[in-house]
């Protein structure tokens, strides 16, 4: 058995790895408002569906940002739709119900939340209950940090 293995040569695996051509030359560093306004105005010139080709548009301007990250930034950041306000205590009772429903699916949840982006979802939702959770161990419980009585009307209006 040790002669065959000894004897038998072993040939080096060939893998098959896509590279991402367009990955080596981006910047990981922080938008600066440059960026920002070249891609606002490349998306509200035509609305894309391709972020690579954003990306591609964006090299041009003398701006090296991957596709994910102008994805990214426009659907958390910079798309109109979204709006700058903080969740009010009816939207996070609405939180509460659609989590409920769809568990931690925040694009199903953000869905029948409009103006509020996953990550803003998301976030209000682990913070207020990290506060109810503290509430509950220190024992001042206030009823305004649960879920309404009327949930089902709450979704749907």
């Amino acid at each position: 058995l040790k002669k065959l293995v000894m004897t038998k040569q072993l040939k080096p695996m060939k893998t098959k790895r896509r590279t991402n051509i367009y990955l080596e030359e981006k910047s990981k560093s922080i938008w600066k408002e440059e960026e920002d306004s070249t891609l606002v105005r490349i998306v509200q010139e035509e609305p894309w569906d391709n972020w690579r080709q954003v990306s591609k548009i964006l090299k041009k301007e003398g701006f090296s940002k991957t596709s994910k990250q102008c994805r990214e930034r426009w659907n958390n950041y910079l798309d109109p739709k979204l709006s700058k306000h903080k969740p009010s205590n009816y939207e996070t009772s609405k939180m509460y119900i659609l989590h409920a429903i769809f568990g931690n699916k925040w694009s199903q949840i953000v869905k029948f939340l409009p103006g509020i982006s996953q990550g803003v979802c998301r976030n209000t939702f682990y913070t207020s209950l990290r506060k109810i959770a503290l509430h509950i161990k220190n024992e001042t419980i206030d009823n305004s940090l649960f879920i309404p009585n009327n949930f089902v009307q709450i979704l749907y209006a």
